[in-house]
């Protein structure tokens, strides 16, 4: 399969503050990863692993380097506090890059990286990013692992995995016929009902504003592009209500249930949860 899974997620953290978000991930029974990494435009990123998947916080430690080398999506997402990208692990970034080459005027050739800045190892993975007519909602890019990967750990919550998005927008249709599109061009063997797609052990909804409210108990904030329509990042767990009250207990404010168990935007650490029972 070209795309195995949507393997990690990643976002800045409210005023720069990874070691309150990160408290605050442990105390919900998270594994946080002593791992740092810091990146070219002055980053130092934080982990929290789920299974082989995990969150990325990130915080600037060099305002210098932000200043000179910060996308505009990390320039607009440091300020608009939203997690804005999405990784996918491949098999081959070059069979994604021939298979969408044809489709995307402007998709750019895989290249390779190495950890740490300045790199501190040889290449450790081997990347494409996706254009945004590809996956519409967040930045995506594909990632081709070259070194063996960290043992997956999953915390005391519970938490298999990231389990997919929910995506807000005035247009859900469109945004999920996209993705549809997209994923067939790669021969990824999807399951479509009226709002969501399924890829294996994760599933991505597609909803409105008010729909957004209904289960999130807030009202949609408009994001500054698209790219800023990552409404809630889905966790997959053995025990729904295990690892609901783990993250109550946590500060983890609960508003409904209906296919998942919702909670409303964190204002630590920028994120909003969904929990749902992984499938067997």
């Amino acid at each position: 399969m070209l795309i195995h899974q949507f393997d990690h997620v990643y976002g800045y953290v409210k005023n720069n503050d990874l070691n309150r978000a990160l408290a605050r991930m442990h105390l919900a029974g998270f594994t946080v990863s002593p791992k740092m990494v810091k990146h070219d435009a002055g980053h130092l990123n934080r982990f929290v692993q789920m299974g082989s998947t995990y969150l990325e916080f990130q915080s600037v430690v060099d305002e210098g380097a932000f200043s000179l080398n910060a996308t505009e999506n990390d320039r607009l997402y440091r300020a608009f506090l939203r997690p804005y990208g999405i990784g996918a692990i491949t098999s081959s970034t070059q069979r994604i890059y021939d298979s969408l080459k044809g489709h995307f005027s402007h998709l750019s050739s895989p290249f390779s990286k190495s950890e740490g800045n300045p790199p501190t190892t040889p290449p450790r993975w081997k990347l494409i990013d996706l254009p945004n007519g590809a996956f519409p909602g967040a930045h995506t890019f594909a990632l081709e692992y070259l070194m063996k990967r960290e043992e997956a750990t999953i915390g005391p919550n519970q938490i298999t995995m990231l389990g997919g998005f929910y995506f807000c927008s005035d247009h859900p249709n469109e945004r999920m016929n996209t993705w549809t599109r997209t994923m067939n061009l790669l021969g990824l063997p999807i399951h479509c009902d009226a709002t969501s797609i399924t890829l294996g052990h994760q599933i991505f909804y597609f909803i409105t504003p008010n729909e957004y409210q209904g289960k999130f108990g807030e009202l949609w904030k408009t994001p500054p592009n698209e790219n800023g329509e990552i409404a809630a990042v889905i966790l997959n767990c053995a025990n729904v209500e295990f690892s609901a009250e783990a993250m109550k207990n946590a500060g983890f404010g609960m508003t409904n249930q209906d296919s998942t168990v919702n909670f409303k935007m964190d204002k630590i650490t920028g994120f909003t949860f969904a929990l749902r029972k992984q499938d067997s």
